[in-house]
């Protein structure tokens, strides 16, 4: 979580909440688009909005950024159960004769 986050600081993907909750009661929004307007789309309605720059710097609250340490554990936990097969098919082959 970031907290003071900018405006220039937000990517697509992040989730922002903003200090007035939507009518719908939603606080969250996943930024979609970011250039001199930015997209957001509510998480509780799917509402989408593009509001300016300057009105999204007075109204997030906090940012959350998904971590992206979660992939590189996947791809490492990948890499270890084909590590683990390759020994599995080793052993297999050992009680074979060879010619």
């Amino acid at each position: 979580m970031a907290v003071g986050i900018r405006v220039a600081d937000l990517q697509p993907g992040d989730l922002a909440r903003l200090k007035k909750a939507h009518p719908c009661g939603g606080h969250w929004w996943r930024v979609n688009r970011v250039g001199a307007d930015v997209g957001l789309r509510c998480q509780t309605c799917a509402h989408y909005i593009m509001l300016p720059r300057f009105r999204i710097d007075r109204r997030i609250r906090e940012v959350i950024r998904p971590d992206t340490d979660t992939d590189a554990a996947s791809a490492g936990a990948t890499a270890a159960a084909s590590a683990n097969e390759t020994d599995a098919d080793s052993n297999a082959n050992a009680g074979l004769p060879t010619s």
